[in-house]
């Protein structure tokens, strides 16, 4: 061989020592953080206590119990939009949303007005669906029904939804 090139020779075979023969490793004490030594954990995993099965147990009846809190407290929260929240209908096609919400800002603050639409024309439907930040300015947004808008009077009613009703007649579990 070449001054590149190195000849591998074989190594030769070391024997393999017994069960028997093999000493068992002893295992390494483990260090804390103050520095004390603790006993060396063991390669079997501990069974679980019967207690653990109750504990898991009792988890999912908490976690059943918070899952319905808190759909009670989704329907609570739209069942008060629902009282922030009037429909208004007859509206004029050509009516846009920057003349209702002018319309309304005398009855309050809105915090959502949606036109409905068409799914295929994209033309409004003559319904608008209007949220008002307080519930106090559903009254004065009430009055308006009969009102004339693009010489077509329009109607103005409450909404509300059964479930949300439900949803404020029961305390909360």
């Amino acid at each position: 061989p070449g001054p590149s090139q190195v000849a591998l020779q074989p190594r030769p075979a070391a024997p393999m020592p017994t069960p028997a023969q093999a000493p068992a490793p002893a295992p390494a004490p483990v260090k804390g953080a103050a520095g004390a030594v603790a006993a060396p954990k063991s390669a079997a995993p501990a069974a679980k206590p019967a207690a653990t099965a109750t504990t898991l147990s009792e988890m999912a009846k908490l976690r059943a119990q918070i899952q319905a809190h808190e759909a009670l407290l989704a329907k609570r929260k739209a069942a008060e939009a629902d009282m922030r929240t009037v429909v208004m209908t007859h509206v004029d096609w050509d009516v846009t949303e920057a003349e209702l919400t002018a319309l309304l800002a005398g009855c309050g603050a809105v915090r959502r007005l949606q036109l409905a639409r068409n799914a295929t024309s994209g033309r409004h439907a003559g319904q608008a669906i209007v949220e008002f930040e307080d519930k106090s300015s559903v009254p004065a947004a009430l009055k308006l029904s009969g009102m004339k808008l693009h010489e077509q009077p329009i109607v103005v009613i409450e909404k509300r939804s059964a479930a949300g009703a439900a949803a404020l007649r029961r305390p909360p579990s």
